[in-house]
Parts: structure tokens; sequence; C-alpha cells
């Protein structure tokens, strides 16, 4: 299995067994409510992608939406 990040790029791929592991880590992982848990990319995502893959953003729960992280 291959994994993706928000904008389609493949950053790892996996075994079977290996996947298994991560899905057990990540369904008990904390995150935010409002993002849903994605099978096919074994994770939960946010309700929408950040809007520009040239800033950096950091989700924010109160508005939910993504704000330009400025760190």
């Amino acid at each position: 299995m291959t994994y993706t990040n928000d904008f389609g790029d493949v950053v790892a791929s996996a075994t079977a067994e290996e996947t298994a592991a991560y899905r057990v880590l990540a369904r008990n992982a904390t995150h935010h409510a409002s993002w849903v848990w994605n099978e096919e990319a074994v994770s939960y995502l946010p309700p929408s992608n950040p809007p520009d893959k040239n800033q950096s953003y950091m989700w924010d729960e109160g508005t939910t939406a993504w704000v330009v992280y400025s760190g």
C-alpha cells in the first residue's frame, strides 16, 4: 500500500502487516473532532484540504478551517 499526503504526493509504502499496525495506531490516535476516518488513507482526514500547496497551514478546530502557520 502507498500513502499520500494532503496533496496526493506519495510519502511512503508499506506491507499488509505494516498497514494493519498503522491502522490500529491511527484509529486510536488523538484527532480533531471534525476530522473523519478514511480507510483508504488509513488516517483521519480534515473536512477540506489546505488551500495552497506553497504555504504552511495548521488546522484550527475552533473555526474548522485552515490558518496560515507563521511559526
